[in-house]
């Protein structure tokens, strides 16, 4: 099945999906239910998969992804059981900028990938 702007709403073994007006994926529900919300830039701001794993997303001013986040509300006994926010880091992305006529090098360590830049006389950089 499908809805008015052609989302696919129904799924195999009864998934159904769920779409915001902007016609992005909010959320899957049946036996692998999961959450999505966005910016208005349109980024992933957060997701909650089937097990109920918790994602934030984080982007920089010019909106490359900076780090991506999963979170927990935890008690600490030493602050009187007071709830916190207890933020573990799943990946990020580091960007390093090299004086002209170099262009920017970007390492994105959550696939180990590391794009090398090349100075204007073909020099590579590290």
């Amino acid at each position: 099945m499908y809805d008015n702007n052609g989302n696919q709403t129904t799924g195999f073994v009864g998934l159904t999906m769920t779409y915001d007006a902007a016609n992005r994926m909010i959320a899957v529900g049946g036996s692998q239910s999961a959450a999505y919300a966005y910016d208005s830039d349109n980024r992933r701001i957060y997701s909650r998969n089937a097990s109920g794993s918790e994602t934030i997303y984080f982007y920089g001013v010019d909106g490359k992804k900076l780090a991506t986040y999963s979170y927990a509300i935890v008690s600490n006994s030493g602050t009187g059981n007071i709830p916190e926010i207890q933020l573990t880091q799943q990946s990020e992305n580091v960007y390093f900028l090299a004086p002209q006529p170099y262009v920017a090098c970007c390492r994105d360590t959550c696939s180990s990938r590391v794009k090398k830049a090349t100075a204007a006389t073909g020099a590579g950089m590290e």
